[in-house]
């Protein structure tokens, strides 16, 4: 049983990324047409007490992308989230985005980005590793649609640290940091955030394209 909506010509420029429509019974059948699962994570993201599914799946073949500096060759990804259909015991796609998960080649010098994902009292939290540099992006499932809720980074040195924890609940922005000399006193700073409009998931390009740090 087919689960994709391809296009007609797989080898036109730009890429198409497929369409998920069918329902399906685990992580594994989203597998095929040239796509493996990379991660993926169950827990309950909408509180029916049923656990959900959230999948970062990766093409097999590198193909020329355009990112948000500029174009690249590399194998794509898409992440998607499925909601468990306790009525036919499988999953359906709620939510998908083919351009928020960094891709392998994206990691600097310290290889594959891609490092956390997990889900947590109904967020699903989306991890990456850089050298001396860790990403966690927080999503909620609130008003129909996975909206970013919050999100951190946090630098280490040899004698110092920097960390910017950024909650779009409250509102609120913490940047926490310890001077490189001794005796490395630490600082801790919390700023009251402007009203903004909500960021779904689905609508963000790239986590870099994120002014929230």
């Amino acid at each position: 049983m087919a689960l994709w909506v391809l296009p007609a010509a797989l080898d036109a420029q730009p890429f198409v990324f497929p369409t998920f429509s069918r329902s399906i019974g685990s992580a594994t059948a989203l597998a095929g047409s040239g796509w493996s699962v990379k991660d993926s994570v169950l827990g309950d993201l909408n509180k029916d007490g049923w656990a959900d599914l959230a999948v970062v799946i990766e093409y097999a073949d590198s193909i020329r992308e355009r990112r948000e500096d500029s174009i690249k060759f590399h194998r794509p990804r898409v992440l998607l989230i499925l909601f468990r259909d306790t009525a036919g015991d499988s999953y359906r796609v709620i939510c998908q985005n083919n351009s928020f998960i960094w891709r392998e080649d994206e990691g600097w010098m310290d290889g594959d980005p891609l490092d956390v994902l997990s889900i947590d009292n109904g967020v699903l939290e989306v991890g990456f590793h850089f050298m001396r540099v860790d990403d966690i992006y927080k999503f909620r499932y609130q008003k129909g649609d996975f909206y970013l809720i919050g999100a951190s980074t946090e630098q280490h040195w040899a004698n110092a640290m920097e960390k910017y924890d950024v909650n779009l609940s409250t509102r609120k922005s913490e940047h926490y940091w310890t001077d490189p000399d001794p005796p490395h006193k630490a600082h801790d700073v919390w700023t009251v955030l402007k009203p903004a409009p909500g960021i779904r998931l689905r609508d963000i390009k790239e986590p870099s394209s994120l002014d929230i740090f």
